[in-house]
């Protein structure tokens, strides 16, 4: 019996030992109990979940004990405390030893619709979550009358995204009414609905459902709509606050002496015009007609607006000294807009404002003690509201950079709230637009083109839709796209060329290339451990001295990052020395196992159906994105969408910037980064912890990769210092810890940097990896996606944990091919330059072309505009299009038939030294400056070259044409006597001898005089054609005279230009011009009377911009001898010259 019992004791010993040692190593990984002493609390669900997908619930004590799943149809909007008999139970594919959350397979014959999903410990059955159901977030403004729209921000808007039917109706909803309102557009994130006209004035919660009705949701934020009477708004702003400016109230500047086209200074009468409508209390408008005003510096008085007649007729000249701006507002309130004019810099004036439109706040404020406060770093110092730019126009030189104090940049705002930017087109060097708004902004259907810059706007409740972007590759400086922070709906943009340089890394210039970014810069501030928690306080230890932030956007938030309440941000409303005070109860309170995060929340980003082509990067998270949305954007040539975490720790700071509940969703992503030769969407989490690079908690949480398209090169990625993507050959990625400073230890097991990522039902094409996952990764599911020339294996993996990986050896669907590019005119053999465009019948596709034969390729120019081809040229083109296979190369070779001239607008150089563009003419010459014109084709030989100029100066200058180098074959010299003025143009004509072949142009200058053109025309025997200059007219009807161009035409505009000597008769009338509208118009051209004789019809086509000038031709009538030639024009066009030949 004592030996029994001897080894039942030994026996029992053993087993006691073995079950402390295992307790042991658990309370060495985690602190948490094993067994949940509460039943779990679900925290959030996965968005737009089908059947046959997998789906998160993340939330706490999930515990693996008896764990269990359900399931039900919700069609009544009920919540049974538990689940029925008939639930569903989806398969568990995935637990987290933590109990935080676990990943379930919706069975593959559910119903579409919303659920009921409950989840099971040992200690029973959690409360129901709401799956699939409308989550409203935020509205786009806090007022409106009868007839305007509002939008409403958020997920789940789109039964079709889950497989259900479209059943969304959006309702305005008081204790005294419901009323449904119209749903003019939306999508799965997004509705807009218009004010119904039978909403009673007053306060509404706005509330959305997807399912007809069943299951409403208003917006998290807790914004609600105030319907107010309708009020004026004559410009079509489409916002309630239009109603308080003083729109009858209307000063025309004219009745203070301001005159257009007058070529003198007219700041002083345009500013007596607004101070005089800033005396009326309620403000009021400024109005100026179309022409041409000279400016220095305008300051808007508070509630005046400042209107041209047309954005195309009325032309602010901006003739300053820098340093200032072209247009301010006077005081801190706002109230203040800009509409319907241009803003540019004089010709021949170098000077530029520093910025050229500031509204709100000044840089600048002094505080009741005297002492400088700084509002763009504080959102509390804000105070400016209701501000506008509508139909306004920045049209400066791209190639040039400017002097200190002259940087150009078109605008920057400071305001609490309500400003707005629609129908607008900035184009510049410096495209740098700082807007630091609080709330309620928007960015529309405007354009952007600069060498150097980004738009920033910081404010939530922030619309930027229907924008396009463009970066003026040729130049090698810094550009950025779209900045963004918290709740903000960024869709249906186009932006190209954010990039330094097409050949790679440029030392100075590797931070840019991201078309849209959700930035966090100077939005992390501490973070440590909690010591405890009671109510609405939080007592913790910090890793240095806790403080309350100063905070520049969003608002300070605490968020738990490991142990109990992970993943819930809470508004932090005051800190009182290591105690934390939030403003609302925790769903689960923190305790002594808890660690957090002191930042301002970049939550609810959603990036919609953007195009996005040949940027150094793509659409970048960076950090503190929190239930952001990455949504069906398509991406060519660019790197893709990147989320990045990272914990730094070092002497100067203490911050970790998360990332949770981030979606990555139908997006399409053909090629590779211009830079960075990869492109891709993914995860990374970095230690830059000069501690050891350990892992301290979990920096990104809940994110998901579902249904992406993508399609790699399967080139070489350059290494990881190039963006800030990691450099796998690689379609999706989940990196942790693996290439940061201090990266490197897998230190982790029950939980990672990088915890709980769903990769589902994606394509990736040429790559070496379909997926990477990294060592510290925890809890990642791979399931159901497709491949197609995967050089290596489906995952590379270097010691993730509690890995999924299922269903994943399908084959990805075959791809079409873009239709192969067409020229018009075709190709062939023509006497004259001609005006080529280049098309292709796949919608949407983008081309890039060559003008040397060589063969396009990605870092060739991508066509925009019509394209002027010197006989003899050959032209080739590819079209591309993301989710497509690059089309064939297109040829077009373009031969010369003899005869004829052959013109080269100044401006139009291949290269050069020293001079300034001034868009439509070159100018600020010195000894030595030069321009070179590549591969001019002079066909048999040209015996004269005719120039237009203009000398300012008092004494001439001569200029030398030389062949294929400064130094080659002199074929003729220009001598350039003054003229009187530089508004004084004139043509010349010099002899040219050995003019022959295709050649580079080189034109070397001796000094001051600008230039318009250079014509080679043949004999001197040839009919010499006629050029009339468009602005030299001798009368006209409603007309602006630019001094070079002309414009702002309307329909029934006209010009004449008497005595005209036609000669024996000419059979073409060529002409330059610009376009910017989105139609065609048309000019007819007639003899002595606006009913004479008509002898041809001109036509000029949409050229993408105003500042995109190209040259057409028109057929003749032959008409002989002398006449007076009118011009009657059919709309918008701006026209440089008309040349008779």
């Amino acid at each position: 019996m004592y030996a029994t019992f001897g080894r039942q004791y030994r026996k029992g010993l053993s087993q006691i030992l073995i079950l402390a040692i295992l307790l042991t190593l658990i309370a060495a990984l985690d602190t948490r109990p094993v067994y949940a002493a509460n039943a779990p609390k679900i925290q959030r669900l996965s968005d737009a979940v089908q059947a046959g997908t997998t789906f998160t619930i993340t939330g706490w004590d999930m515990t693996a004990s008896s764990q269990d799943v359900a399931i039900k149809l919700d069609s009544t909007n009920t919540s049974p405390a538990a689940p029925p008999a008939d639930a569903l139970h989806p398969a568990i594919i995935q637990s987290d030893q933590k109990g935080n959350y676990v990943t379930v397979t919706m069975p593959g014959g559910a119903a579409a619709g919303v659920y009921n999903v409950w989840v099971k410990n040992a200690t029973g059955w959690s409360a129901p979550a709401k799956l699939n159901a409308a989550r409203a977030l935020w509205i786009s403004e806090k007022q409106a009358w009868s007839g305007q729209k509002i939008t409403i921000v958020g997920r789940n808007f789109a039964g079709s995204e889950f497989g259900a039917g479209n059943g969304t109706v959006v309702r305005l909803k008081n204790s005294s009414n419901t009323v449904n309102q119209t749903i003019t557009s939306g999508n799965a994130y997004m509705a807009e609905f218009s004010i119904s006209s039978t909403t009673p004035l007053g306060t509404y919660d706005v509330e959305i459902s997807s399912d007809s009705g069943v299951h409403w949701s208003k917006p998290s934020s807790g914004q609600q709509l105030q319907v107010v009477s309708v009020g004026s708004d004559p410009l079509g702003l489409g916002v309630a606050w239009a109603g308080n400016f003083n729109w009858a109230n209307q000063v025309n500047a004219s009745s203070y002496g301001a005159a257009p086209n007058s070529g003198v200074d007219e700041t002083a009468d345009i500013q007596a015009a607004i101070d005089a409508a800033g005396t009326n209390p309620n403000g009021g408008v400024v109005y100026l007609t179309d022409g041409t005003y000279r400016i220095t510096s305008l300051h808007l008085s508070r509630k005046v607006v400042l209107r041209g007649q047309s954005r195309s007729g009325t032309i602010l000249q901006y003739i300053g000294t820098g340093g200032a701006t072209a247009i301010d507002s006077k005081t801190n309130f706002g109230q203040v807009g800009v509409a319907n004019l241009t803003v540019t810099i004089a010709p021949g004036h170098t000077s530029r404002p520093d910025i050229f439109l500031i509204l709100g706040s000044p840089w600048e404020v002094l505080d009741g003690s005297g002492n400088p406060t700084y509002p763009a770093g504080n959102v509390l110092e804000r105070t400016a509201e209701q501000m506008f730019l509508k139909g306004v126009k920045i049209d400066y030189d791209l190639g040039t950079n400017g002097a200190s104090g002259q940087r150009g940049f078109p605008m920057m705002t400071l305001g609490k709230e309500r400003f707005l930017v629609a129908d607008s087109d900035f184009r510049g060097f410096a495209g740098y637009a700082h807007n630091y708004v609080n709330q309620y902004s928007s960015f529309t259907n405007s354009y952007m083109e600069f060498s150097f810059g980004v738009y920033i706007n910081t404010a939530e409740y922030y619309i930027a839709t229907g924008n396009t972007l463009i970066g003026h590759t040729a130049v090698n400086a810094e550009k950025h796209g779209l900045s963004v922070r918290a709740n903000n709906y960024v869709a249906d943009n186009t932006i190209v060329g954010m990039r330094s340089v097409a050949s790679g890394l440029v030392v100075g210039h590797e931070n840019d290339g991201e078309a849209i970014m959700s930035e966090a810069p100077g939005g992390y501030f501490n973070y440590g451990t909690v010591s405890s928690a009671s109510g609405l306080n939080v007592t913790v230890s910090a890793d240095r001295a806790l403080v309350a932030p100063t905070v520049m956007y969003s608002y300070p938030a605490i968020q738990i990052i490991d142990g109990t309440g992970l993943g819930q941000l809470r508004r932090v409303t005051g800190i009182s020395g290591n105690t934390i005070t939030v403003d609302k109860a925790w769903d689960k309170m923190p305790d002594s196992t808890s660690k957090w995060t002191l930042i301002t929340p970049n939550e609810h980003t959603t990036a919609y159906n953007n195009t996005i082509t040949d940027n150094d990067k793509g659409i970048w998270l960076f950090g503190n994105a929190y239930d952001s949305v990455v949504a069906n954007n398509t991406f060519l040539d660019s790197e893709g969408v990147f989320i990045w975490s990272v914990n730094v720790k070092n002497a100067n700071e203490s911050n970790l910037s998360p990332n949770y509940f981030n979606r990555v969703t139908g997006n399409v992503l053909t090629g590779v980064s211009p830079l960075s030769k990869n492109s891709g969407v993914g995860v990374a989490s970095e230690r830059f912890d000069n501690g050891g690079g350990h892992y301290f908690a979990v920096q990104a949480f809940g994110n998901e990769f579902r249904g992406n398209d993508l399609s790699g090169t399967n080139e070489t990625p350059v290494g990881n210092s190039i963006t800030e993507a990691p450099s796998y050959n690689t379609g999706i990625y989940i990196s942790t810890a693996d290439i940061g400073y201090y990266d490197g230890n897998n230190d982790v097991s029950v939980s990672g940097d990088t915890t709980n990522t769903i990769v589902e039902d994606n394509t990736v094409r040429n790559k070496e990896y379909a997926v990477t996952l990294t060592h510290s990764s925890y809890g990642t599911v791979l399931a159901g996606n497709k491949t197609a020339n995967i050089t290596g294996s489906f995952v590379r993996d270097t010691g993730s944990h509690n890995t999924h990986n299922a269903n994943n050896a399908g084959a990805a669907a075959s791809q079409s091919t873009a239709a192969a590019p067409t020229f018009t005119p075709a190709a062939g053999s023509y006497s004259a330059p001609q005006t080529v465009t280049i098309a292709s019948s796949t919608t949407g596709a983008t081309i890039r072309y060559t003008t040397d034969g060589s063969t396009p390729n990605a870092g060739s120019p991508i066509y925009r505009t019509p394209l002027t081809i010197s006989p003899s040229q050959t032209v080739k083109a590819m079209a591309s299009k993301a989710g497509m296979l690059q089309s064939a190369v297109s040829t077009a070779a373009y031969t010369n038939s003899g005869g004829g001239n052959l013109t080269l607008q100044a401006e139009s150089y291949a290269d050069m030294s020293g001079i300034v563009n001034f868009g439509t003419t070159i100018g600020d010459l010195h000894d030595g400056d030069w321009i070179k014109f590549s591969n001019v084709n002079l066909g048999s030989g040209f015996a004269t070259l005719r120039t237009r100029f203009t000398n300012g100066d008092v004494t001439a200058k001569t200029a030398e044409i030389r062949l294929d180098s400064l130094t080659g074959t002199l074929i003729g010299s220009i001598s350039t006597p003054p003229t009187g003025g530089w508004s004084n143009w004139v043509e010349t004509t010099s002899s040219l001898a050995g003019a022959s072949g295709t050649h580079d142009i080189y034109i070397k200058f001796s000094g001051m005089t600008d230039f318009d053109w250079f014509r080679f025309e043949d004999s001197v025997n040839a009919p010499t054609p006629v050029t009339i200059q468009a602005e030299s007219y001798n009368s006209s009807n409603s007309v602006s005279n630019y001094v070079t161009t002309i414009g702002g035409l309307n329909s029934g505009s006209w010009v004449k230009y008497s005595g005209v000597n036609l000669g024996s008769g000419f059979t073409q009338l060529k002409f330059r011009f610009a376009n910017g509208e989105s139609t065609t118009k048309t000019a007819t051209v007639h003899l002595d009377s606006l009913t004479g004789t008509q002898i041809g019809t001109i036509t000029t086509p949409a050229t993408g911009g105003w500042s995109n000038w190209t040259e057409g031709t028109a057929s003749l009538t032959p008409s002989s001898g002398i006449h007076d030639i009118y011009i009657l024009f059919s709309g918008a066009t701006d026209f440089d010259w008309f040349r008779f030949e």
